[in-house]
């Protein structure tokens, strides 16, 4: 995957893979759903999650960084895969919110 600006590789996800967990709640899409920190936009506090089930599906979320607001926070987008993300999420103007 090429990266680009504002989006950067992590290399070490663990942490960021924590302080999702930390965040979820039972009802949010992400709850109870194994995934990895793949890269994090250094501009906000987005981080993109690869699913760790083999469908190649990915979710940008949106980290608020405070534990188990509601099912609704973090904001998290689901896409189908990394073409999809790149394609519609990988730039600098994506400011998109639920």
């Amino acid at each position: 995957m090429k990266w680009s600006l504002p989006w950067e590789p992590v290399e070490d996800g663990s942490a960021l893979t924590e302080a999702l967990r930390r965040e979820l709640v039972p009802g949010h899409a992400l709850f109870d759903v194994p995934v990895r920190a793949l890269a994090r936009r250094c501009d906000t506090d987005d981080v993109l999650y690869g699913f760790v089930d083999g469908s190649g599906r990915v979710a940008v979320v949106h980290l608020t960084w405070q534990p188990g607001m509601s099912a609704r926070w973090p904001y998290t987008e689901v896409l189908p895969d990394l073409a999809t993300f790149a394609e519609r999420v990988m730039r600098p103007d994506h400011t998109e919110r639920g």
